[in-house]
């Protein structure tokens, strides 16, 4: 109901409980009801997405619970939201990913990663999420990635106590970027 007044085109998920993402059987589960939520939201003029973190990347056998989202659920109903912070985070490169399934991301979580931040599902300190740019992801790669395989919509975020300042210097830096 709250959606409605804000007339947004998207209703996200930002989060699957640990004991539902365990394993294939239950992450299999919620991409069903993801896909019941995506027909519902359909039907009253939006669009479902799911937007990951670092967990959603745990090995679950030779795949993890993102992979499993992804496969299982409907394109026509749900749309994925990467946050490439947390794609570095784990090791993986954020243009590889968006290309391993063209066209499920629609949006992009775009806040970059130290260049010492250890790789892993470790916590990580807010002194991680540093400016766009100054830190591991390659913007280029990753900005072509994104524009060639229909992502739509881009977020800076920067959860920083310098954000502020942060979000200035990434948008600075954008507009450099060439891709």
């Amino acid at each position: 109901a709250e959606a409605k007044i804000f007339k947004p085109d998207y209703v996200l998920s930002p989060w699957v409980q640990e004991q539902h993402r365990k394993d294939a059987e239950g992450c299999k589960r919620i991409a069903a009801e993801f896909n019941e939520w995506g027909k519902k939201l359909q039907a009253a003029g939006f669009r479902f997405a799911f937007h990951n973190h670092d967990a959603e990347f745990k090995p679950i056998g030779s795949t993890t619970a993102q992979d499993i989202l992804i496969q299982e659920t409907d394109p026509k109903l749900v749309d994925f939201e990467l946050d490439l912070y947390f794609v570095t985070k784990v090791g993986i490169s954020t243009a590889d990913y968006l290309r391993k399934y063209p066209g499920r991301f629609k949006l992009v979580h775009m806040k970059d990663i130290s260049k010492n931040s250890a790789t892993g599902f470790g916590e990580l300190p807010d002194s991680s999420i540093v400016p766009l740019g100054d830190g591991k992801i390659d913007w280029p790669k990753t900005l072509a990635a994104a524009a060639d395989t229909g992502v739509t919509h881009f977020y800076v975020e920067d959860e920083s106590e310098t954000a502020p300042e942060g979000i200035k210097k990434s948008a600075q830096y954008l507009k450099t970027v060439k891709f």
